[in-house]
């Protein structure tokens, strides 16, 4: 008998420890200890949260072109080797460092501890390749990762699913996705091919990361790089990040990557040679390649162009069982120009810099978007989805500027969708564009 109350008296020990470490510093459970299945964290490199276009549908499967850079010119091609490749056979290689969450109200710029800024979603390292690395297979991140199969999911409108804890209830401000690499496969350097190391594994083209990390005519030189973190910052009359129960839920988490490729060519201050590379489309901040952080001479010693400020970030949580989706009727569709559907918030606000209609809310990616089809028996042409109940508004934007980026409105109308009428699929019509 007094075995048995020893073993009792042991295992009521071990409860009380294990349930100890369970405990926050309220003395609730953590119940991302317990499970982590209650929030799904979706990345996605698209405009379009849905049916994004085909890597050959953008542009007529030619990388977008600077027209602020002379230097390359397709005449130049008699070698096909170094000619850039067509807008589907570009290589691309992502590598994530982690993603993180906060409610704080302060700026990211002026925080002095990270730590104390963000909650961490995850700090699982996670490498998305378009193609696998034939050399040093065994040391190729993405393949250990079957990165292959997720940069398809970040590029097709899907997803790609993120390894992440839970997060407590309350209401969020901010998002930011730690990208550590990203590398385009062509680039050349004074004429010739040009290759990058990461990953301990060599690679064509150019990590362009630091290129990307700080937008021209920057005058703040102590400005968080722009891709590390991604950073989204709910803004006025946008939806917070709520968590607001234990349903499971979704983070969708995505960037304008896979439209607006551009190739760009610029002079370096390093060695004066003449560099092309496919960065991202100057649609929002004209790309400076004489620019510097400071005009000084370390920072031309530091810097050889800035390209940044032109990949947007946009964050939204919904709950599967209380979503519907809006089904568009297209009456127009201009051929020789990509026009897009998207949703905002009734209330978001307009541009800061411009109370024109014309620019409303072109520095925000929407809530959801897709681009403009003609009307189909597809039923996944102009098809919104996932979205919560709410007031919104229905816009038709057109990439008038021909660079991916569709920065021009059109015409819109009002949709409401009602907590009682969900889910749903709604019917409306706009002509788009």
């Amino acid at each position: 008998m007094k075995f048995y109350r020893a073993i009792f008296f042991l295992l009521t020990i071990f409860i009380i420890q294990g349930q100890a470490k369970c405990m926050g510093s309220n003395g609730e459970v953590i119940l991302s200890y317990l499970y982590n299945n209650r929030l799904s964290v979706l990345l996605k490199g698209t405009y379009a949260t849905n049916n994004p276009l085909d890597w050959s549908d953008i542009n007529g499967n030619k990388i977008w072109r600077d027209s602020d850079d002379t230097s390359y010119t397709d005449s130049e091609c008699s070698i096909s080797e170094t000619c850039v490749p067509s807008y589907d056979n570009l290589g691309i290689y992502i590598d994530f460092g982690g993603v993180r969450i906060s409610s704080s109200n302060s700026s990211l710029s002026g925080i002095s501890d990270a730590d104390d800024f963000w909650t961490h979603l995850s700090t699982e390292r996670q490498v998305y390749c378009s193609e696998y690395s034939t050399i040093n297979q065994d040391f190729d991140s993405c393949r250990l990762n079957s990165g292959l199969g997720k940069y398809e999911q970040l590029m097709n409108g899907e997803g790609a699913l993120y390894p992440t804890y839970d997060i407590p209830d309350g209401s969020y401000l901010h998002t930011g996705v730690y990208v550590r690499a990203l590398v385009t496969s062509w680039a050349r350097v004074s004429g010739a091919l040009a290759s990058t190391n990461v990953d301990n594994i060599t690679r064509s083209g150019a990590n362009i990361v630091n290129l990307v990390s700080v937008p021209s005519l920057t005058t703040d030189a102590n400005m968080p790089p722009e891709w590390f973190p991604m950073h989204y910052r709910v803004a006025t009359g946008q939806q917070l990040i709520q968590r607001s129960n234990y349903y499971p839920a979704v983070l969708e988490i995505r960037f304008n990557i896979k439209e607006n490729l551009m190739l760009h060519s610029y002079t370096s201050s390093t060695d004066s040679s003449v560099r092309d590379v496919v960065a991202f489309s100057d649609w929002r901040v004209n790309h400076d390649h004489d620019g510097y952080v400071n005009d000084t001479a370390e920072d031309k010693t530091n810097n050889t162009s800035l390209l940044g400020g032109n990949v947007l970030s946009r964050s939204r949580i919904f709950y599967p069982h209380l979503v519907s989706n809006i089904k568009v009727a297209n009456s127009s569709v201009d051929t020789t120009k990509q026009a897009y559907y998207a949703i905002y918030g009734a209330s978001e606000e307009q541009d800061a810099d411009s109370a024109d209609m014309t620019l409303n809310r072109r520095n925000n990616l929407p809530y959801v978007a897709t681009p403009a089809r003609p009307t189909s028996t597809d039923s996944e042409h102009n098809l919104l989805k996932h979205i919560m109940p709410g007031e919104y508004v229905l816009e038709c934007r057109l990439d008038d500027n021909e660079d991916g980026y569709p920065e021009k409105f059109m015409r819109m109308t009002n949709i409401t969708i009602s907590e009682s009428a969900t889910p749903a699929v709604i019917d409306a019509t706009l002509a788009c564009p």
